[in-house]
């Protein structure tokens, strides 16, 4: 074949910037590709536009020039948001809040976003959830994209331990729970090897104890 195309790599710059793939800050190359239309292997004239992307120097993964905005920050307090709300959702399946599920809502949050909730914030937090119309499984298949492993792990094991917080888990907030694999993408075995990590020992080794639900709460 006479005719072609032959990508040309620049490097015309760099910087700092937080590397996903490190999951440090780390110096980069910024590197421009431009396309040529070739003939007889030689470049003749550049076509399309250039496109720019990010290399790390130091593990070498390429990321488009979008990664410069990254902020892991603003990621953590994003996810952050997104348990709290599975949490939330999870404890209102029977209604009102127990003061043990809102006790145990506060001490996960503290564990992952590193401030304190106030009593006030858990109830904004509950008209929110009412205005999403979304229940806890919902909420989980709408995120469960995003998370990796870590991520799934501490969405099921805090849903979990708010589901537990009152003594034992209802047979509402099982079926909740039950629906949790598909939305994190994961078996229905490693969703119980997550919960089986943190099961009470009262329960013994298994986190699926359940109780009747004959009592309903008013919101």
């Amino acid at each position: 074949m006479f005719t072609g195309r032959r990508p040309k790599k620049t490097i015309v710059g760099g910087g700092d910037f937080f590397c996903p793939q490190c999951y440090q800050r780390r110096q980069y190359r910024t590197q421009i590709v431009y396309q040529y239309v070739t003939f007889m292997m030689v470049r003749m004239t550049r076509v399309g536009s250039p496109e720019k992307s990010a290399i790390c120097s130091t593990c070498g993964a390429v990321f488009s020039e979008a990664i410069l905005d990254y902020d892991p920050d603003e990621e953590d307090q994003q996810f952050a948001a997104e348990v709290l709300r599975v949490n939330v959702l999870i404890a209102m399946v029977e209604g009102r809040l127990e003061p043990a599920e809102i006790t145990t809502i506060q001490r996960l949050h503290k564990e992952i976003a590193g401030n304190d909730l106030s009593r006030e914030d858990i109830e904004i937090e509950v008209r929110k959830a009412y205005e999403g119309k979304l229940d806890a499984a919902e909420m989980v298949h709408q995120i469960g994209r995003s998370l990796g492993a870590e991520g799934a792990k501490i969405v099921a094991q805090h849903a979990y331990q708010v589901a537990i917080a009152t003594g034992s888990v209802s047979e509402k907030r099982q079926a909740q729970l039950d629906r949790f694999p598909v939305g994190l993408g994961i078996s229905m075995a490693g969703f119980q090897e997550l919960i089986d990590e943190i099961a009470s020992p009262t329960l013994g080794n298994s986190s699926r104890t359940r109780e009747p639900n004959n009592q309903e709460h008013e919101p």
